[in-house]
Formats: C-alpha cells, structure tokens, sequence
C-alpha cells in the first residue's frame, strides 16, 4: 500500500532513525533492561 500522507523527507527521515535504533539501541537493550539504565 502506497502512502500519500508522507514526502520523500520523512521516508528518508524514518529510514536514518530505522538504521540508528539498529545500531545504537538494539546490541545494547538486553543488557540496559537487566540492568535498569541506559549508557550515556
């Protein structure tokens, strides 16, 4: 299904956030939840 709501520069915007969750959040979200924080 195609979206009209949205432009090309919140699919590029979506994609930047897709791509840091991946690599800044996901490797370390176990270990964050075990531990009840987060790295600064």
């Amino acid at each position: 299904m195609e979206r009209t709501l949205y432009d090309q520069d919140h699919e590029d915007f979506r994609a930047v956030v897709r791509e840091f969750v991946a690599r800044e959040v996901t490797p370390h979200q176990q270990r964050w939840d075990e531990e009840h924080r987060i790295d600064l």
